[in-house]
């Protein structure tokens, strides 16, 4: 075992003793279920918010959301993360939020490599490793990166890959830990026309 591996898992083994598992950000690049749930939160937010978007590919209710369930593990920059949404995120939230969202990002961007895949269960969510063959251009594939936390671990930063036709966008949730679930506390849409 490597000098780093053995502080990773001491401080691992330390960490677990000393707060509530469920702050703890999860380890670098390996997919947990806590990931599984901000994701999921995520996606239920895409499925309200893409019927009222009118820049967003229509939600058809007779079909579910494709998704994959391998995370985009593309390495992506603080900067780039923070650019995707900063102006909506600096026009509705406090300063104290904003720092916590960079701390998200921080982590978020530190995930890369990354394995595991995503696992979960909802009526309108289908998983699927890449687009289907016969996709039209409102049937394809959505991904996600791992989600980033940040140090106190009550706030997630979910970044989803939503792709139609030739254009695409980019969906930011800031999630917030309340009551023991996350709950959207922001979102932006990055669209690429």
């Amino acid at each position: 075992m490597d000098r780093r591996t053995a502080l990773l898992y001491v401080v691992a083994s330390l960490g677990s003793r000393l707060q509530a598992p469920s702050l703890v950000p999860p380890s670098v690049g390996t997919l947990t279920q806590r990931d599984n749930e901000a994701v999921l939160v995520a996606l239920k937010g895409l499925l309200v918010d893409g019927r009222s978007d009118p820049f967003m590919p229509p939600v058809d209710r007779s079909k579910p959301l494709l998704f994959d369930p391998r995370p985009n593990c593309h390495p992506m920059t603080v900067d780039t993360i923070i650019e995707l949404s900063d102006k909506k995120l600096r026009r509705t939230l406090a300063s104290p939020e904003l720092e916590r969202v960079r701390e998200a990002a921080e982590h978020l961007s530190s995930r890369t490599p990354c394995s595991g895949e995503f696992e979960m269960a909802h009526p309108r969510i289908q998983l699927r490793r890449g687009d289907p063959p016969d996709a039209r251009i409102f049937d394809l594939t959505t991904d996600a990166h791992l989600p980033g936390y940040s140090r106190d671990g009550r706030t997630a930063l979910v970044l989803l890959g939503i792709p139609w036709s030739t254009h695409g966008a980019v969906g930011t949730y800031v999630l917030v830990l309340k009551q023991g679930g996350w709950r959207v506390r922001e979102r932006d849409f990055v669209r690429y026309v």
